[in-house]
């Protein structure tokens, strides 16, 4: 779904995700972040082929085009296994725990659990992280050593 106000369209984290996945055919998201290429505004997502190849995707947001980048090697912490919470759903519980304009989520391993770290722009443009555990989708509070 589009979200936005006049001419300016903006398409959605998980839209994007959407769009990235038909263009390169097959495979996982485990990262999907905002960011501008040559001024234009984009959703960068990282998605994993097979065990060890992916592709990164750069999706317009006001057009959704996309423009896919091959590439040879993906980070470890996708090797073994799809976590069985999506990405859809760690950011839908994540924007439950905190409001706010979705900067990045992207597929980790802390405290020895695989987690999406959702990051949302509250409303005085701060970043807050939130944790959502990727096998049982409950909420990790971080933990400092």
């Amino acid at each position: 779904m589009a979200t936005g106000t006049g001419s300016q369209t903006t398409l959605s984290m998980t839209d994007a995700a959407d769009r990235a996945l038909w263009a390169v055919g097959c495979g996982n998201v485990y990262g999907v972040a905002f960011s501008k290429d040559g001024g234009r505004a984009v959703w960068c997502v990282d998605i994993r082929k097979d065990r060890w190849s992916g592709a990164t995707c750069q999706v317009d947001v006001v057009n959704g085009q996309v423009y896919v980048r091959e590439t040879s090697c993906v980070p470890s912490v996708v090797f073994d296994r799809v976590p069985r919470m999506s990405l859809e759903d760690a950011i839908e519980l994540a924007t439950e725990v905190k409001t706010g304009e979705l900067e990045e989520a992207r597929l980790e391993i802390n405290w020895g659990r695989t987690v999406w770290e959702v990051y949302v722009l509250d409303e005085e443009r701060s970043s807050h992280v939130v944790y959502v555990d990727g096998d049982s989708g409950a909420i990790v509070e971080p933990m400092y050593y």
